[in-house]
């Protein structure tokens, strides 16, 4: 997708030579006029943190080429599969409509309009040659993930024309409980390490099971979070999480889906002029991360893997049921793999309000200021 960026200049204004206004030309006393501000501008260099080690997704700069593209258009192929002990009772567009909108209109709306994902429904239920359990299985290793997707892939070959799609979605019938949830595959360049269909490689897969009635739309979103790279942040170790309410990346349901700041920079949907990247006392304005304009973080590098970020969540676009407005605080640390706590919301998970403050590392962070889009923060540095 072309982005076009349009100047906009002053044109001078036209003067008639027969006007019987007198004019003033005499000078203009600067000091009566109001004072243009422009806004700060920061090196984000140093809060481009890099990623510790290489685990498929992770938050580190610069992201995986493997992983799924970020702007423009971005097709999908959606396949249905049963089993033969279990055949599908509902129809292929029953499947669709429990993701479509609501996913795709997510990824849109939390890119800025910056990613439309199109899907591209082959509307045929594909018969896979194991039992369910075969599957529920082989979605447990990467080779055997690989296989169930290639297996549906080469079912629909013949109708299907793979040679720009760049993610595949294998939607399981609801009837098959045995799977009971559905992961992303995450492949790589290079043999047996991708899908292929019609001489290209594809290296992001998605295969659902029946949680999918549960979760609904956002599951959708949720998994190609993580196609784009983006980690888990719900704990692998018990029922909660990292950062719930914000992110869905953590909860599904959550009452702030709406992506992290951060998550949205390090995908390119926020740009590095909307990032203050600070290493000394600085006060700025937020807007909240659902509104397309204005800062939208202040980073504090701490670390050649680590990060504090403050954002402004307000109860706007998909974050409308937060219940409380304010400035979340959290850090971003790349040594610690996904569904660990790769970020971390501080102040227990609570936001800040004006007058209120946190000190994190030796670092103070309080909220000066608050409107109905955002927020004013200074960070002090020692």
């Amino acid at each position: 997708m072309k982005s076009f960026l349009f100047l906009l200049g002053f044109l001078p204004a036209c003067v008639s030579t027969k006007s019987s206004i007198p004019v003033d030309d005499s000078p203009v006393d600067s000091s009566l006029q109001p004072e243009e501000t422009q806004p700060n501008v920061y090196v984000v260099e140093p809060c481009k943190i890099s990623e510790a080690a290489f685990r498929g997704v992770g938050l580190g700069f610069p992201r995986s080429a493997d992983r799924l593209r970020t702007i423009g258009t971005v097709k999908a192929s959606v396949l249905f599969a049963d089993f033969p002990d279990a055949p599908a009772t509902e129809t292929p567009q029953e499947i669709v409509d429990i993701l479509h909108p609501v996913g795709t209109e997510f990824l849109r709306d939390v890119s800025y309009g910056k990613m439309h994902l199109e899907l591209h429904p082959h509307p045929v239920w594909l018969r896979m040659s194991q039992p369910s359990s075969h599957y529920a299985n082989a979605i447990r290793e990467f080779a055997g993930h690989r296989d169930w997707l290639q297996e549906a892939i080469d079912l629909a070959d013949a109708e299907v024309d793979f040679s720009d799609i760049e993610l595949v979605f294998v939607l399981a019938t609801l009837q098959a409980s045995t799977v009971a949830y559905g992961p992303t595959w995450l492949g790589f360049s290079g043999p047996n390490g991708s899908l292929e269909a019609d001489g290209v490689e594809i290296r992001n897969g998605i295969t659902s099971g029946a949680d999918l009635a549960y979760w609904g739309g956002k599951w959708l979103a949720h998994e190609v979070g993580h196609s784009m790279s983006l980690v888990d942040l719900y704990s692998y170790e018990s029922n909660g999480g990292y950062s719930r309410p914000f992110s869905l990346m953590d909860l599904i349901s959550s009452e702030a889906p709406e992506f992290f700041a951060y998550e949205r920079w390090f995908l390119g949907w926020i740009e590095d002029e909307q990032i203050a990247c600070v290493a000394e006392t600085a006060t700025e304005t937020l807007t909240a991360v659902a509104l397309p304009d204005g800062f939208k973080a202040i980073a504090i590098p701490v670390g050649e893997n680590r990060l504090i970020v403050v954002e402004s969540r307000r109860a706007l676009g998909w974050d409308s049921s937060l219940s409380a407005d304010g400035v979340v605080v959290y850090t971003v640390d790349t040594t610690i793999p996904s569904g660990f706590g790769t970020i971390q919301v501080e102040n227990d998970r609570q936001v800040l309000q004006v007058g209120q403050s946190i000190a994190l590392e030796g670092i103070n962070i309080t909220v000066d200021d608050s409107t109905t889009t955002g927020d004013t923060v200074t960070v002090s540095i020692p």
